[in-house]
């Protein structure tokens, strides 16, 4: 019965090491961080905004993004060169779309949940 409990507990310690949410968390408040312009109304459009993420593997993800503006972008890439969570491996390609906000890609490399 001891054996059995230990690797139940051994299983659902690998299955929450190879999920996914940590890192979706991680990713979300980096985008959630993103300092607003002097002066800017509380509902003013977000400096950063999440259109797409695509995981090729549980490690390698592409995100798809709208920056109000370049100074936004850099910070994003600031801080995701900063993080333990995230590599970036490709990127940032950007251009500018839906008025004057740019459109993003970037590629991380995901380290797996501690």
């Amino acid at each position: 019965e001891t054996l059995r409990s230990r690797r139940h507990a051994l299983e659902q310690l690998r299955d929450a090491r190879q999920s996914p949410l940590a890192g979706l968390s991680e990713l979300a408040a980096l985008f959630d961080a993103a300092p607003r312009a002097d002066g800017e109304p509380a509902g003013a459009a977000a400096p950063l905004r999440l259109l797409e993420l695509r995981a090729a593997t549980p490690t390698a993800w592409q995100v798809v993004g709208s920056a109000r503006d370049a100074a936004a972008l850099a910070d994003l890439v600031r801080r995701l060169q900063t993080s333990d969570r995230f590599d970036l491996s490709y990127g940032p390609e950007y251009a500018r779309a839906d008025g004057d906000r740019l459109r993003f890609r970037v590629d991380l490399a995901v380290a797996p949940a501690d």
